[in-house]
């Protein structure tokens, strides 16, 4: 079955996510009470949508479920309160659906700092990357990371889930960190620090 958050995603992916408010007309509830049918049309909703939550522990009314039912909408109800919602719903899609590049190198979690190492390729990073390991900082990504821009002056590393625990020594092969190092890996990160490398001149 699929969460909410899932469902917002791929909805907001087509366009298909609106925010409805109606603060000045009767609630649902009363509407119901006074008509003989309610619909989503009546109360000025699309029915184009995929998802609709009932917030504020409010009771879902029979008319909400009958017609979510009809047009094949999925149904949720939460006791948290709408502002809450839909803040935790706007940060999940902006994370979800945020512009994304690839970089080659090693990212890092030094010092709860994101701390991604960069340079041509076999000139020591992943042995650097090692290194800072070995002293207790954590691994995020080696090789490919993925950098999503969260916020206009935010990037977040995230490391390619096949990859995910892995780090490629030059001399050692491909290591297991988490096997080796136990829990010191983090599957994301803020960027606050970009380190490069330089090559020495021989």
């Amino acid at each position: 079955m699929e969460t909410l958050l899932s469902i917002l995603t791929r909805a907001f992916a087509r366009g298909s996510v609106h925010e409805e408010t109606f603060a000045d007309e009767p609630s649902p509830v009363e509407i119901a009470e006074d008509g003989p049918e309610v619909t989503f049309e009546s109360l000025g909703i699309s029915a184009d949508l995929v998802a609709v939550t009932v917030a504020n522990g409010e009771t879902v009314p029979p008319y909400l479920v009958e017609q979510a039912n009809a047009h094949h909408i999925a149904l949720f109800s939460s006791a948290q309160p709408s502002p809450h919602l839909v803040d935790v719903f706007r940060l999940y899609l902006s994370r979800m659906l945020a512009e994304v590049t690839t970089l080659h190198g090693v990212f890092l979690d030094v010092l709860e700092m994101g701390v991604l190492i960069t340079g041509a390729s076999a000139i020591g990073k992943s042995e650097l990357a090692l290194e800072l390991i070995s002293r207790g900082n954590g691994l995020i990504a080696d090789d490919i990371v993925e950098i999503y821009r969260i916020s206009p002056d935010t990037l977040e590393g995230r490391c390619p889930g096949v990859l995910r625990d892995f780090l490629e020594v030059r001399g050692l092969g491909v290591l297991n960190i988490r096997s080796i190092f136990g829990e010191c890996l983090r599957q994301q990160l803020t960027i606050t620090c970009h380190a490069t490398w330089p090559r020495l001149i021989e």
